[in-house]
């Protein structure tokens, strides 16, 4: 009797705990809202929210936030460099220099993004949106010296745009002044 109550009751949990994850946690909430209400979250990102993001999922956000900042869509206009991908967000991304494969011709769309790429591509959407429109984000002075405890640990290409994203509060760290650069980041975090 146990295991048919226990088989019966299955698909109701699994159910549940899918569910759970379409509601993003209660620290996340405002700012979602906050961003879905300016059109930045895409349908895709609007779930799953403690599912660590992809790379390729991250480049849909970033090319998104571009395009409503500037208010104008990118047009593809080079030829796709990656043999793993045809996704237009991807190729518009690299078009406009916010993301690089893991190689010449390799982006791997579906592997987790690590929070230093994120402070990356963030950086440098941010850098594309001041040109696209004639604008310039807040002073970043003083943040070249900002040390992290795990400092050692952020790629040198990334160091600059994690500090400065740290500076403006789009990365916050993760206690005892750690930033886990090589960590993942989930869709709610992105």
């Amino acid at each position: 009797m146990l295991a048919v109550t226990l088989t019966a009751a299955a698909p109701a949990l699994v159910n549940a705990l899918s569910a759970s994850s379409d509601v993003p946690s209660s620290w996340a909430r405002d700012e979602i809202n906050s961003a879905r209400a300016k059109g930045l979250v895409i349908a895709e990102a609007d779930r799953n929210y403690t599912s660590n993001i992809t790379r390729r999922l991250f480049c849909k956000l970033v090319v998104n936030l571009v395009e409503k900042a500037s208010g104008t869509p990118v047009a593809v206009t080079i030829s796709n460099p990656f043999g793993d991908t045809n996704e237009n967000e991807i190729i518009k991304a690299y078009q406009l220099g916010i993301v690089k494969g893991v190689s010449a011709t390799r982006f791997a769309p579906n592997d987790p993004i690590t929070r230093e790429q994120i402070a990356a591509m963030v950086m440098r959407g941010a850098r594309k949106i001041d040109e696209l429109k004639g604008t310039s984000y807040a002073s970043v002075s003083g943040t070249l010296n900002t040390t992290f405890a795990d400092q050692k640990y952020i790629s040198s290409w990334a160091l600059e745009d994690v500090r400065i994203a740290n500076y403006l509060g789009i990365m916050k760290g993760v206690g005892q002044n750690r930033i886990n650069p090589k960590g993942n980041t989930t869709v709610e975090q992105s």
